[in-house]
């Protein structure tokens, strides 16, 4: 437990929260620390640009229901960063966005 307090130290000092996993919005950028921590990188106050694969891993979706659900026209506006073939390089996602994503998933588990 003192190298999880440790960790989270170092963390809050290098500009990310670490919050409980059951807390709302846990989705966002983050990564485990262990079974009950993860650490969400906030630039600005809002999440930092992160990659698409990454973002999937994250929240547990596969890479096709991402690009799916940005083609709808009812899905949440996000920043994006694409490449010089229009392919998506980078996105800032919001909670709006991740809880969007994840609404079908959410009644089928």
């Amino acid at each position: 437990m003192m190298d999880v307090a440790r960790a989270k130290e170092f963390l809050e000092g290098k500009g990310y929260v670490v919050v409980l996993r059951a807390e709302p919005g846990w989705q966002e950028q983050a990564f485990l620390l262990n079974e009950e921590y993860i650490a969400i990188k906030l630039v600005g106050g809002q999440c930092d640009f992160i990659r698409p694969t990454e973002l999937c891993n994250l929240i547990g979706i596969e890479r096709h229901t991402l690009y799916r659900n940005l083609k709808r026209p009812d899905c949440p506006k996000v920043k994006q960063e694409r490449g010089p073939k229009r392919n998506l390089v980078r996105i800032q996602p919001t909670p709006e966005f991740i809880q969007y994503l994840l609404r079908n998933k959410r009644s089928s588990s």
